[in-house]
C-alpha cells in the first residue's frame, strides 16, 4: 500500500516542476515600433492618439496637399491636447499614413506646424503646440475673412466652393451648418467692407 502513495507524490512533484515552463511559453514582445511605443498600461495606450488613414510606407510626403496636412494637424491636437514638437511631428506623420518619420517627412510636418500657427489652428508656447481655435465660433470675423482670402484664387469662385476651401484652410474636414453660417456672415461683412466683390452666387477678392 506504500508504493501507490509514493508514485502519486512523484507525479505531483512533476506537475509542480513543469508549471513554470508553461507560464513562460507565450512571451509578449511587441512586434512593431507602434506597439513598442504604445506599450501596455492596463490595456490603455500611453502614446498620443492617432487618427486617420492606416500607415502606408509607400506614400511620398510630396503627395500630401497643404489642406490635408492642416486637417491632420487639427485632428491630432483635438485628440491629444498639448504636444512637444517631436511628438507632434511624429503623431501627425502617423495620422497621414507614414509608418516612419524620416528627415524629409519630419521637416515637412514641422514646416506645416508653423503654418498652422499662423492660421490660428494651433498655438505655440514654451516649446509646446496646442489647439488654438477648437470650433468655428472661436474665430473672429476678420480671421474668417482672412481665411477666405487665403483659400481663394484670384478669379471668381462660387460662394459654396469658397466656403469649403476656407474651412479646409482652417483644418476643418467638412463644412457643416455652423461653418457655412459663419463664413456666409463673414462673406457678407467682407463685401460691405470692400474686401470681396460679388456677382450673383460668385465672389472674388477686391482689387
Amino acid at each position: 500500500m506504500d508504493q501507490p502513495a509514493q508514485f502519486k507524490l512523484r507525479l505531483l512533484d512533476c506537475t509542480i516542476e513543469i508549471e513554470p515552463v508553461v507560464s513562460f511559453a507565450y512571451p509578449t514582445t511587441p512586434d512593431t515600433d507602434d506597439e513598442a511605443e504604445q506599450g501596455n498600461n492596463g490595456g490603455e495606450s500611453t502614446a498620443p492618439a492617432q487618427t486617420g488613414r492606416e500607415t502606408n510606407s509607400r506614400r511620398d510626403i510630396a503627395e500630401v496637399e497643404r489642406e490635408e496636412m492642416m486637417v491632420a494637424i487639427r485632428k491630432v491636437f483635438a485628440a491629444n491636447g498639448a504636444l512637444n514638437v517631436d511628438t507632434a511631428a511624429r503623431t501627425v506623420a502617423r495620422t497621414l499614413g507614414f509608418a516612419r518619420t524620416g528627415a524629409r517627412i519630419d521637416e515637412a510636418v514641422r514646416n506645416n506646424l508653423a503654418i498652422a500657427v499662423r492660421r490660428r489652428i494651433i498655438s505655440s508656447e514654451h516649446g509646446e503646440y496646442a489647439l488654438c481655435r477648437g470650433a468655428i465660433g472661436d474665430y473672429k470675423r476678420d480671421e474668417l475673412i482672412d481665411a477666405l482670402q487665403g483659400a481663394m484664387g484670384r478669379g471668381w469662385t462660387e460662394r459654396d466652393e469658397a466656403i469649403r476651401a476656407a474651412s479646409r484652410w482652417l483644418g476643418f474636414q467638412r463644412a457643416g451648418r455652423a461653418i457655412q453660417d459663419a463664413f456666409n456672415s463673414a462673406i457678407n461683412g467682407a463685401i460691405r467692407r470692400g474686401r470681396l466683390e460679388y456677382e450673383g452666387s460668385r465672389i472674388r477678392k477686391s482689387g
